[in-house]
């Protein structure tokens, strides 16, 4: 177990090489070509999963959930290296087109990223002006797959925010490059408390707002649910949001075609439930609706492993090591409430 100094200083350390590089990108993203990005992302997914800390973090986080295979190790890294790609991508796209989203950018993410019939209930509900809930794992590769996404309905991203300008520079270079909306998370020291009034406002305005879930929280600091055998923590701000709003609760989801494009699915919507209801029953919708999106997102770490982008985050890395504060196990498989795959709430399409 490592000290407080020395994780302290892995962080500051971190913290410093990712602020370097990004900006390094930055700087770089006017005179990149296409090719060097092409070359870049071949050296990245095979030096990656050398990098011995890296590369043994991943394996024992697969492994703690019984999912490691060899070839699941090697896809997480070509996937990774295929995500710095995008991003390289999406910043030279805005370089040549700063004031307007980018053609090139969307002939690209066109090319590599298809849509299926699932997003037909998406478009339906955009079209009539709904506005929309869309939440989701981290995809690799989500700089472009979100992209795509709005084409079919115009996106907004709820970026979480960083400490490091030159990161959240780039986020906003990737945004503009696509032409998507985004509502920035303001700093740990603003207040927070009309954070979730503005976004239930866009999404009453007809907006479809994306949310990442699965970041892991300590008990007491997110909603409990089942994952492979243990009660973990997750954010269910989407669910909330979504039931605050009154609006459509989707899970965007990816799979690799055997031509290393991919296509993107939809389950749901999730309908609001129409009876008004206490808060109790408003609490519990809620839990059945994150219940159901780590049902969702455990099969899809067992069927598309390597898909998975944060394989080597640091808070999962914690849970799966067995840090108490974060998970605790489970000594029967369904303690909860029962659900149905759409959360208990109402009907689905799609799925």
């Amino acid at each position: 177990m490592r000290s407080r100094r020395e994780r302290s200083w892995l962080r500051r350390t971190r913290r410093w090489v990712t602020s370097r590089v990004t900006e390094a990108a930055l700087a770089a993203s006017p005179t990149i070509r296409p090719a060097t990005v092409e070359r870049l992302e071949a050296f990245v997914g095979w030096a990656a999963a050398r990098f011995p800390v890296l590369s043994a973090t991943v394996a024992a986080n697969m492994r703690a959930l019984g999912v490691y295979t060899r070839q699941a190790h090697r896809d997480y890294f070509r996937f990774v290296a295929s995500h710095l790609a995008g991003v390289l991508t999406a910043l030279r796209c805005y370089a040549r087109s700063p004031d307007t989203p980018s053609r090139e950018f969307r002939e690209i993410v066109e090319a590599r990223y298809e849509i299926d019939e699932s997003f037909d209930a998406l478009r339906e509900l955009t079209a009539s002006g709904r506005g929309c809930v869309l939440m989701g794992p981290h995809l690799a590769n989500f700089v472009m797959a979100l992209a795509r996404v709005h084409h079919v309905a115009p996106l907004t991203i709820y970026m979480r925010y960083s400490k490091l300008v030159a990161r959240r520079e780039a986020k906003l270079r990737w945004c503009k490059a696509a032409g998507m909306s985004w509502i920035v998370e303001p700093p740990e020291s603003a207040k927070r408390a009309g954070r979730l009034a503005g976004m239930t406002a866009a999404v009453r305005a007809g907006q479809t707002l994306y949310v990442t879930p699965d970041l892991v929280r300590k008990q007491g600091e997110g909603t409990p649910v089942r994952f492979f055998g243990r009660e973990i923590y997750l954010p269910a701000g989407a669910c909330v949001l979504a039931a605050r709003a009154e609006a459509p609760l989707f899970i965007l989801l990816s799979r690799e075609l055997p031509d290393r494009r991919q296509r993107l699915s939809l389950l749901g919507p999730v309908m609001p439930d129409a009876a008004p209801g206490a808060r109790e029953r408003v609490r519990s919708i809620v839990q059945q609706n994150m219940q159901w999106f780590a049902d969702v997102f455990a099969d899809f770490v067992r069927e598309r492993t390597g898909l998975w982008y944060s394989w080597a985050d640091k808070r999962w890395t914690r849970l799966l090591r067995g840090d108490p504060r974060y998970a605790r196990a489970l000594a029967e498989p369904t303690p909860w409430p029962e659900s149905t795959d759409a959360g208990g709430t109402a009907e689905t399409a799609g799925a």
